[in-house]
């Protein structure tokens, strides 16, 4: 609810429910208020973050240091005191939620505190580096930089997205696999409901939805991730949730809400639910930046004129116009206009509970836009240019090559970090992604791979990583959308660099494999993207499949345990086969021809030759000749099987 993306503040702003004058942070005689509730101050030290939840309110200082306040049994904040936490680590980011809030060190390290004002280090997190947090009622989230997400707390309404509807809540954070390959820009938790943002600007929902919160057309809960289809390539760049609504924030400055309106906070004009996201009409013409949902009301900056809209619930003054009513349309915020106020501009909105902030600080010229307020969060971490200089400058030192080898782990470790290091961000193509299109740019990935095999120390590391890591991960056999899959296509080009050093054959079986693993769906959304993929992409896919079935064919001969390696190479080249002709530009059949099974037929004339045997050679030989028969007939049977699925594909399909 309260939003964590730090922000250094020079003059405080803020309105809504009763708070000590100034937050405790400077002497009462030090704070402005207007008529209409708007409070201003400056504190002394810089204010990095301010989380507003439930009953506790949550101050990051820009040394590192964390104050807050908490609301006593009887009464709300009004009541409590500010208090300096004391922790040694240094404080980037905090969330709070209904009673409880998660800290985010400077290293990555996440922290919580409890009710009881215990602030306890999360250990199932301590060997992770972790980038954001969120906290809902009580429910938190965290994501990982190599693009993990995390939940615990309670799950009555599936909001830790686990999968099962009696899922038990958890007290230790639990990875959500089905989120798995899916590169994150941002999460966000509301009351009991959940979303995560996609680079590519898909988002997922999950948990209660009984006011259609979700925005999926329905009030059913959901208890694992499901997409939002109706935002799709909407260039989405930001998401905020209230207790039991939702908003959302295109890279164009449009603003979509949806879930509870009971007290106009989806800005609608109504004070009606809505079940899908609706386009935010008030604000049509102004290019939002910002957006913040309080417990019952929803904030929106708009960036060229540094004006705060609000609407929603206003009981306790949280809309900022001097009235204790309700507000189904957005109006501007009237803030201070003092001298001290007016070299001051609106950096950034906050709201969670019944209390709304301004950050401001002083003008610098500057306009800030959807996407760069997006932007400020930490992202995953990718494969770029200046990363690959770094392994080759430091691969051949031993003091630095451990940190190498660990980096490349967590990277090639991770198919989320792979998909987000080759998106196609040119004029945004990669928000078009769809079942037609895979949002990456394979040229990037080609290059990539291709720097790395400068070094070949680098590039076997790369591969066993891959191998033993990345493959075994994918286990999962239900993708969670394109993002999911986007694996699939970038590790041919990999392939590619390693067959040039005779490797990746063990890696190009398992690759296999793991596609053939896929439930149907995603194995249908694959081939999918195989029939749009751009013609020398598809081509190396198609090579280097090839050049494995080959290989093992001309060894089953003599290695009839070749079979296993053979069969799962051989049905995705049959898939790829399958898909050459719906393509537009297709691959002549030569390159499915594999030559080397012309040796079937060499074995049918060694079969013919053992009879021949049998006929001329004494008894006691039999049992010998019989044994040998055998052991080529066995592979023969299974070679026949081959050729028979192979010519039943390639000639009458």
């Amino acid at each position: 609810m309260s939003q964590t993306v730090p922000s250094a503040c020079g003059m405080l702003c803020y309105w809504g429910e009763e708070v000590r004058a100034g937050f405790g942070l400077l002497k009462p005689d030090g704070v402005q208020r207007s008529d209409w509730g708007v409070s201003c101050c400056s504190p002394k030290t810089r204010i990095t973050q301010i989380t507003p939840g439930g009953r506790l309110l949550g101050f990051v200082r820009g040394e590192g240091s964390v104050s807050f306040i908490r609301a006593p049994p009887t009464g709300g904040l009004q009541g409590g005191r500010l208090k300096k936490l004391e922790l040694k680590d240094k404080i980037r980011s905090m969330s709070c939620g209904e009673n409880d809030a998660v800290l985010l060190t400077n290293e990555g390290k996440v922290f919580q505190l409890n009710k009881y004002n215990i602030c306890s280090p999360i250990k199932y997190l301590a060997d992770r580096t972790v980038i954001q947090i969120a906290c809902g009622d009580q429910h938190c989230m965290a994501l990982t930089d190599d693009g993990q997400l995390f939940t615990w707390g309670q799950n009555s309404s599936g909001q830790l997205g686990l999968g099962k509807k009696d899922e038990s809540s958890s007290q230790s954070p639990q990875p959500l696999k089905s989120m798995t390959g899916i590169p994150l820009a941002q999460i966000s938790a509301g009351g009991d409901h959940s979303f995560a943002l996609s680079l590519s600007g898909v988002v997922f929902g999950w948990g209660r939805n009984n006011t259609g919160q979700l925005g999926l057309g329905d009030r059913e809960d959901r208890y694992v991730p499901v997409c939002v289809k109706s935002l799709n390539r909407k260039k989405t760049v930001l998401i905020s949730c209230g207790e039991d609504h939702t908003a959302v924030l295109t890279k164009d400055g449009l603003v979509f809400t949806f879930g509870s309106g009971c007290y106009g906070q989806l800005g609608h004009n109504s004070f009606s639910d809505e079940l899908r996201p609706r386009l935010l009409g008030g604000l049509w013409g102004s290019e939002v930046s910002q957006i913040a949902c309080g417990r019952h009301h929803t904030l929106a900056l708009v960036g060229s004129s540094k004006t705060i809209y609000s609407f929603g619930c206003g009981e306790q003054g949280q809309l900022g116009n001097g009235q204790h009513t309700n507000q189904c349309v957005p109006l501007p915020v009237q803030l201070l206009h003092s001298e001290s106020c007016l070299d001051q501009t609106v950096e950034r909105i906050i709201a969670g509970g019944n209390l709304s902030v301004a950050c401001c600080a002083k003008q610098n010229g500057e306009v800030a836009t959807a996407d760069s307020s997006a932007r400020s969060s930490k992202g995953i971490s990718v494969l770029d240019d200046e990363l690959i200089e770094n392994w080759i400058v430091n691969c051949e030192k031993a003091k630095t090559w451990h940190k190498v080898k660990r980096k490349i782990k967590m990277l090639f470790s991770s198919a989320s970090s792979i998909s987000a290091s080759f998106i196609d961000k040119c004029k945004d193509k990669h928000y078009k992604t769809s079942e037609g299109h895979s949002g990456l740019d394979l040229s990037l990935a080609r290059c990539a791979f291709e720097k790395l095999a400068k070094q070949q120390k680098i590039l076997l590391e790369v591969e066993s990583v891959v191998e033993r890591d990345l493959l075994p991960s994918l286990k999962n056999t239900t993708a969670a959308g394109i993002e999911a899959l986007r694996v699939y296509l970038i590790l041919p080009e990999l392939l590619r660099v390693l067959r040039k050093i005779q490797r990746g054959t063990q890696l190009t079986i398992d690759l296999a494999k793991a596609i053939l693993k896929l439930d149907q769906e995603s194995l249908n959304l694959l081939t999918n993207l195989w029939t749009r993929m751009p013609y020398y992409y598809y081509r190396t896919a198609v090579r280097m499949f090839h050049s494995v079935a080959a290989h093992f064919i001309s060894q089953m001969m003599t290695d009839i345990s070749c079979w296993d390696a053979l069969k799962p190479t051989l049905h995705v080249l049959q898939k790829l086969y399958e898909v050459n002709s719906q393509r537009v530009t297709r691959l002549t059949e030569g390159f499915f021809y594999i030559k080397e099974i012309n040796i079937f037929f060499v074995w049918l004339n060694s079969i013919q030759s053992y009879w021949d045997l049998l006929e001329y050679e004494s008894l006691h030989s039999l049992e010998t000749m019989v044994s040998s028969f055998n052991s080529v007939l066995k592979a023969s049977c299974i070679l026949m099987y081959m050729v028979f699925i192979y010519l039943l594909t390639f000639y009458f399909f």
